[in-house]
């Protein structure tokens, strides 16, 4: 069983040097991740290996970086990645953030809301940090509502 791992400047080094090492890399897309899902759902089952266990590192963007979350830190079967985006939370984390949203008029808030996305993040990583990561995980964020990343 996979521990959590201290991400030190000298992780790397302790990996061995002749071994190939495999990075997982997902972009973002919203609901268009889905189809990302579905590839590593039968890569996963055509390695007969967890992705969580084949991938030396994971790396991604908007709902990429979910997934990685849910591959490094939660340890999910990529078959279980399709739960974090069923129709019930995809519905809960595309809620618009206001009528300017819906009308198109010079968007300066955010597209939706934060709430869905952080009732959906916290039922499936609860209080899970990335320190609780199985491999190194690199995701890109942004603050929505004080405008950092």
């Amino acid at each position: 069983m996979n521990k959590s791992i201290k991400l030190t400047p000298n992780y790397f080094k302790t990996l061995k040097l002749n071994k190939k090492k495999y990075i997982l890399s997902l972009d973002g897309g919203g609901v268009r991740t889905i189809a990302s899902i579905i590839f590593l759902q039968k890569l996963e089952s055509n390695l007969k290996v967890p992705l969580s266990e084949k991938f030396d590192f994971f790396i991604g963007t908007s709902a990429g970086a979910i997934s990685c979350l849910g591959l490094s830190v939660n340890k999910m079967p990529a078959i279980e990645l399709m739960n974090i985006w069923s129709k019930e939370n995809l519905v809960k984390i595309m809620t618009n953030s206001s009528w300017e949203t819906n009308l198109g008029i010079m968007q300066i808030n955010p597209k939706y809301t934060n709430e869905g996305k952080r009732e959906v993040l916290t039922e499936f990583f609860s209080d899970k940090k990335l320190g609780d990561a199985s491999k190194p995980v690199a995701v890109t964020s942004y603050d929505i509502e004080k405008r950092l990343p």
